[in-house]
């Protein structure tokens, strides 16, 4: 059996949240930000400390 990694993208701030992960969509409902605790939580990888931090998110397409 496989086990599917979750994974971390970047380390960011977003307003209304503040500093969170930008994560791949197998956060589930969380996606596409997650807060620091329920990151670590949900057992992502790397740790959310060598996330790269990234000053804007990203846009979405």
């Amino acid at each position: 059996m496989t086990t599917s990694i979750r994974r971390g993208l970047y380390r960011t701030v977003v307003p209304g949240i503040g500093e969170c992960a930008r994560v791949d969509m197998r956060a589930g409902d969380a996606a596409p930000y997650l807060e620091r605790d329920m990151y670590r939580l949900l057992g992502f990888a790397p740790p959310f400390e060598e996330l790269v931090f990234k000053e804007k998110p990203a846009p979405e397409r």
